[in-house]
């Protein structure tokens, strides 16, 4: 509705918390300028709490080239919805604006279907504050019904693909890696699977040279997914938790820290004396 009513040429998105840096239209503006061809941009974000204290989120480090940006989509998103600026035109007069039938999800489905077509880039500078509490959207299950759940499965299946053939990873992978984000149970096969897809994933973007930005951004990426199935099964399956957090450290001993930190960091707050 609010996308209809607007009549500028750019549009920028915020959610309701969170916090704009005071450069970051001037900044996103400037940008969008010089590169006509770039339908949406988004920038870095610092996670905050409910008190606006910075939490270390690995995940929410973006992307910044086209091609890295596509690769991120296959596994993850490559925007934070927050911080985006794009062309209405392109957006409401081609795309025909957001999919108002998804009831989850709407932002992923619109930014995939703008990658497929147009240029999407991201800043590297660090222009939102996003702020996660209990209430927040953000922090919802983003797939809550079995038709969100096909639909989530959908999105990334078509992402995917943009950059990875199915022989290399098959299409009944996505449905175990959406399954992470909806706290599904698994199997020791399916557990297996799903990591041996995430493997393969990587490997076949190393068997090609490639930008050096581009190498470095999606390890980074990699590394902050393995280290997510590290979290999700160190309980049910803790010799592949092991696994998965050996690639993390391969993939960039850097991700790996900054969530040790993170974890150990609020075991540190817990014993402390009140």
């Amino acid at each position: 509705m609010g996308l209809r009513q607007a009549h500028a040429p750019l549009i920028a998105r915020q959610d309701a918390d969170d916090i704009s840096h005071p450069l970051r239209l001037e900044k996103q503006v400037g940008f969008m300028d010089l590169h006509p061809t770039v339908a949406l941009l988004g920038t870095q974000a610092q996670v905050i709490d409910a008190d606006g204290v910075p939490i270390a989120y690995p995940e929410h480090r973006k992307a910044t080239q086209a091609e890295s940006i596509l690769w991120q989509m296959a596994v993850d998103s490559a925007f934070v919805h927050t911080s985006v600026i794009f062309r209405r035109d392109v957006v409401l007069g081609r795309l025909g604006g957001y999919d108002e039938t998804y009831t989850n999800g709407q932002d992923a489905d619109l930014w995939s279907r703008l990658a497929g077509k147009y240029g999407v880039r991201n800043l590297p500078d660090t222009l939102v504050r996003s702020r996660v509490h209990a209430g927040s959207i953000s922090v919802r299950k983003r797939f809550v019904t079995p038709d969100a759940i096909r639909r989530g499965e959908s999105i990334y299946l078509r992402t995917l693909r943009r950059v990875v053939p199915s022989e290399i990873v098959p299409d009944d992978w996505v449905p175990l890696y959406v399954g992470v984000y909806v706290g599904r149970i698994f199997s020791a096969v399916e557990t297996d699977t799903l990591f041996q897809g995430l493997r393969s994933i990587g490997r076949y973007f190393s068997s090609v040279e490639r930008n050096p930005v581009v190498t470095n951004e999606f390890r980074c990426v990699l590394s902050a997914k393995f280290m997510l199935l590290a979290a999700h099964f160190r309980s049910s399956h803790p010799l592949l938790a092991a696994r998965a957090f050996s690639n993390a450290v391969h993939y960039e001993r850097g991700i790996v820290s900054s969530q040790l930190r993170r974890h150990f960091g609020r075991g540190r707050r817990r014993l402390s004396p009140a």
